[in-house]
Order: structure tokens, then C-alpha cells, then sequence
């Protein structure tokens, strides 16, 4: 069973139904009591984004790529070197008994050049990680950031069978309808409220 070594922010760490109050990065304690800490990306990630994505299932792997295949390196550097003008992304790590960093999730969105209002979502969670809370905690930090960077709607494209995804943006408050011409995709979008809103439902337990 994997070890999780106490953080020096575990004291600032916040329950993941509260993740919309909290005011900065660091340690979040999931619904299973589990900690993990969200943190924007880095270059200096890519030894972490490609053992994650090398670590999740085929199944996992097709619905974030389409595709069972590794990536390629421009692909992978393209994942870690964002633009922050028009993109940001959040990684779940844990520590391990060795000390070292282990990724277990993402979750990042990309403005929408042809409206600056508008951005695409995505996120992936590591296997052994999902139907802990983390999808959620991932999510509602990415809000932040989104709200931050003036986005008024997220959307993003899944595919019908993603099941576990489709019931998560349910949760968080996303609409979700099929995707025109193609019946196998579903697509999910949401407005961003103001902070003060997403406060209200996160205490409500609304949406989360």
C-alpha cells in the first residue's frame, strides 16, 4: 500500500468540498482522507507527465489521447511548456516513502482563440486515483484559474462512454448534451460563477 509522507503545508491543506475558499496551492485532503498537493505545471514536470500517461490503463489512456499510443516528444514538451496567456494546468502529486514526486492526476484548459471568453477543458486521473474526490478537487482549483484569467464559459468534448467524466461534470455543474453530427461524443460546458456563488455551493455541498 503506498505511504503518503505528511507535507510542510498539510496544516493549510483544505477539504475538497471547501477547495473553492481556499487561497492558495499546496495540500488538499480528498474525500477519502488521502493528501495530495495541486500545483500549476512546469517544464521541469516532463519526467512526471510521461511516466503518468506511460502509467495509465489503455482504457484511461484512448479517452485522453484517442489513442493507445505513447507520445511523441513535441507532444509531451507542447503538455509542460504552456502558454499562460491562453492556457493554464494543475498537477496532483504525492510524495513517495523515497521522497520523490509522483503525478496523479491533470486537469488544464485552453482559451478559445476565436473567443477569449471561452476556453477547453480537460482532465485525466490516474487509475488507482479515480472515484477518490481528486477529478473534483482538480476541477474546482482549475476554476479558480479560469476565473482568474477573466474565462467566462469551459467546455470540452468526451466521448459517451466515458461514464466516470460525464457524472463528474454533472456534479460540478457542467450541462451535458451530445455533440452535433457525431453521436458517440458528448459535450460538457459551464459558466464560471463568481467566487462568491461557487462559495455558496461548495458549503451547500451543491454541485460537488
Amino acid at each position: 500500500m503506498l505511504r503518503l509522507i505528511g507535507s510542510p503545508d498539510a496544516a493549510r491543506c483544505q477539504d475538497a468540498a471547501q477547495w473553492a475558499a481556499a487561497e492558495s496551492y499546496g495540500c488538499t485532503v480528498l474525500a477519502d482522507g488521502s493528501r495530495v498537493t495541486i500545483r500549476p505545471i512546469t517544464p521541469d514536470d516532463r519526467p512526471l507527465e510521461l511516466a503518468f500517461v506511460r502509467g495509465l490503463s489503455r482504457q484511461t489512456r484512448y479517452q485522453r489521447l484517442l489513442s493507445a499510443r505513447d507520445l511523441a516528444p513535441d507532444e509531451l514538451r507542447r503538455l509542460v511548456e504552456i502558454d499562460r496567456s491562453r492556457e493554464q494546468a494543475l498537477i496532483a502529486t504525492v510524495t513517495m516513502d523515497d521522497g520523490s514526486e509522483d503525478q496523479v492526476g491533470v486537469a488544464r484548459y485552453v482559451r478559445d482563440s476565436r473567443d477569449g471568453g471561452e476556453a477547453e477543458v480537460a482532465i485525466v486521473v490516474a487509475d488507482a486515483w479515480q472515484r477518490r474526490g481528486l477529478g473534483d478537487a482538480l476541477l474546482r482549483a482549475l476554476f479558480q484559474e479560469a476565473r482568474a484569467d477573466g474565462i467566462e464559459l469551459l467546455y470540452g468534448i468526451t466521448q459517451f462512454t466515458n461514464r466516470g467524466m460525464l457524472r463528474l461534470a454533472q456534479r460540478l455543474g457542467f450541462r451535458v448534451a451530445h455533440q452535433p453530427g457525431d453521436a458517440t461524443l458528448m459535450r460538457i460546458a459551464r459558466t464560471m460563477e463568481p467566487r462568491w456563488m461557487e462559495r455558496r455551493r461548495a458549503v451547500a455541498g451543491v454541485g460537488g
